[in-house]
């Protein structure tokens, strides 16, 4: 990069090491002090957490009773915005689709029915 040749053209007695090493390639590893975990590494022991069943239901029927309250179309489910959101609260929910919500909606409509009538 245009850093780097600066770096050695300008302040090669600053970093010796620089006049005798040739200049890396893209393709070449960079050297990786010998305590420093590579990325590789870090990643690969990364595991997104699970999300039981009760779980992913409790934050669905949240969402329903958002749209609800707050009279937000439940398209909302389809905007990168909320799948940002959604991503960064809780990794591992799976939004459901229009269609899911809707026939959560509908049921605690019927539900909220029967206890009006009752």
């Amino acid at each position: 990069s245009e850093l780097w040749n600066d770096v050695r053209n300008f302040h090669s007695s600053l970093f010796p090491a620089l006049e005798t090493k040739p200049a890396l390639r893209r393709s070449e590893p960079l050297p990786v002090a010998s305590n420093q975990t590579s990325l590789e590494r870090s990643f690969s022991t990364v595991k997104l957490s699970t999300l039981s069943d009760r779980r992913s239901r409790e934050i669905t029927e949240r969402i329903v009773e958002w749209c609800a309250k707050d009279i937000r179309p439940l398209s909302i489910v389809d905007d990168d915005g909320f799948h940002d959101l959604v991503k960064l609260l809780e990794p591992a929910y799976k939004i459901p689709s229009r269609s899911n919500l809707r026939s959560v909606l509908l049921r605690k409509h019927e539900v909220g029915q029967d206890f009006l009538k009752a």
